[in-house]
This record gives C-alpha cells, sequence and structure tokens, in this order.
C-alpha cells in the first residue's frame, strides 16, 4: 500500500494537517498487506525510526527517500 500520508497514529503528528487518516487503520486490518509505505512526516533526525509494525504490517515513512529490498515469494 503507498500513500501520501500516514495511518491514524502511527508515525503522524498532533496538528489537523500532519495527522494521519483513521481509514488506514480499517484498510491494514482488512487486507494486511505486507508493506505500508507513506511520505508526508518530514523526518530530520536520524534518531526517530522510520519503520512500524502494525499487525503483519510494516509501516515506513520513506521522507525523504528510503532504499527497499526484498524477493517475492
Amino acid at each position: 500500500l503507498l500513500t501520501h500520508a500516514p495511518p491514524k497514529g502511527i508515525g503522524d503528528k498532533e496538528d489537523q494537517c500532519h495527522r494521519g487518516f483513521k481509514i488506514f487503520l480499517w484498510f491494514l486490518k482488512t487486507f494486511q498487506p505486507q508493506y505500508m509505505i507513506h511520505g508526508h512526516i518530514h523526518i530530520y533526525d536520524s534518531n526517530i525510526p522510520r519503520k512500524s509494525l502494525f499487525l503483519n504490517t510494516t509501516i515506513i515513512n520513506c521522507y525523504d527517500h528510503q532504499i527497499l529490498e526484498f524477493t517475492r515469494k
């Protein structure tokens, strides 16, 4: 799943412009994609984690850039 904004409560922020979307949580629970990749939340501090796990989905903030390597099953 590739989106602009993050899901609500996972890597988002409190202000209205950077609050994540609740509907994404429903999507993740229902369809259980392997990855959700989003941007929008700018990360300037390398100590802030970019990856989270929600159920079986790895959520990655790809702001500025990220390299994702995977193999087909």
